[in-house]
């Protein structure tokens, strides 16, 4: 033995089953000839902080967060706080030796979805285009996620009993974020949607809205949560590798996962 070891990806979730990260970052590391190992662990909330400094310590290269374990890497860890105070959550976790010894937490989906908004803004350069409806409930914070010239222009719809449906504000919003919404709220239909501008951006933050490709037919671009996830893994893996990776590799590896 020669003593030299590959570079390690860790993949943390709770729980950890049924996560498809694991299979698309290897077989898009495979696609890049890049011999790195990828492992996944379940570790709960109240141990992330602990699991986090081991990684450290044992010299992983990077590690990838679950989102539902993303905001408590903020909360409890002190491996990146001081750095990145304007962060509120992190999901990925990469090396960097120019800016600190250890791992640096970083935000990829929220890097990707920004990066997304922004492209949405440079082919619409309307006024209307940076409107955003917001309907339901979302777990992110827009003061970061969305670009200033978006960020004073927010409607919020249907978060609960006492907001309703405003025809108007769909209609004039040119980026729609669909967040979870309680039960006893009334749902939109169909007609309600077909009320937003042909050009929106929307843009589906639960597990997967039921109108979600129906809308994509109509001719709207949306994003639904396996694009999100196609896009999250790309960020982390720029910052990793500092190379881009094979999207379609990452799509098809999760496709292949999830049908299974």
């Amino acid at each position: 033995m020669d003593g030299t070891t590959e570079p390690i990806i860790a993949v943390i979730g709770h729980p950890i089953a049924g996560n498809p990260s694991q299979f698309a970052l290897e077989r898009a590391l495979a696609s890049m000839r890049r011999d790195w190992r990828v492992l996944s662990f379940d570790v709960k909330p109240n141990d992330l902080a602990v699991a986090l400094l081991g990684l450290e310590v044992l010299g992983v290269q990077g590690v990838l967060l679950d989102r539902a374990l993303a905001r408590e890497a903020s909360r409890g860890s002190e491996l990146t706080a001081a750095e990145l105070q304007t962060e509120t959550t992190f999901d990925c976790f990469y090396r960097d030796g120019e800016k600190r010894d250890g791992l640096i937490g970083f935000d990829a989906q929220k890097a990707w979805m920004t990066g997304q908004i922004e492209d949405h803004l440079e082919n619409n350069k309307d006024v209307a285009s940076c409107a955003v409806c917001v309907i339901g409930q979302i777990d992110c914070d827009l003061n970061t996620w969305l670009p200033e010239v978006c960020r004073e222009r927010v409607t919020y719809l249907l978060r609960d009993d006492a907001e309703q449906f405003e025809s108007e504000t769909i209609a004039n919003a040119g980026i729609v974020l669909i967040g979870k919404q309680a039960l006893e709220t009334a749902i939109m239909d169909w007609d309600d949607w077909m009320l937003a501008n042909a050009s929106a951006l929307v843009i589906d933050f639960t597990d997967g809205y039921p109108l979600t490709e129906r809308l994509a037919q109509s001719g709207r671009r949306v994003i639904t949560p396996e694009q999100r996830h196609v896009g999250t893994l790309c960020q982390a893996m720029q910052k990793w590798l500092i190379d881009s990776p094979p999207t379609d590799v990452i799509h098809d590896a999760i496709e292949e996962y999830m049908a299974v």
